[in-house]
């Protein structure tokens, strides 16, 4: 758990198997809902391909990663970041914003 009064996170995202190890040949969409004070900024891949709205809660990684990046709102308390995708299981941060 992290806290932190006002400004922007980084969350960065790397598929893993089932060991730990990164999937750099994966390419799976991620869905991000954020929850309390905070902001989905946007989602970053680096895929010079891809020309979608980065401002958009769903994004292809590139080469099993991405970065996503959240904003306090101003208010206190506890925001959950999720990321989901059909073939994953859920990755889930919790941030307590004061």
């Amino acid at each position: 758990m992290t806290r932190w009064k006002v400004g922007v996170a980084q969350i960065e995202i790397q598929i893993v198997d089932q060991d730990g190890k990164p999937v750099f040949f994966s390419d799976e969409e991620i869905t991000c809902v954020t929850d309390g004070p905070v902001r989905l900024i946007g989602l970053e891949a680096s895929n010079p391909r891809d020309m979608g709205d980065y401002t958009n809660n769903r994004l292809r990684v590139h080469h099993g990663r991405m970065i996503a990046y959240v904003e306090a709102t101003g208010e206190p308390g506890d925001a959950t970041i999720r990321f989901t995708s059909p073939w994953l299981e859920e990755a889930v941060v919790t941030i307590v914003t004061e």
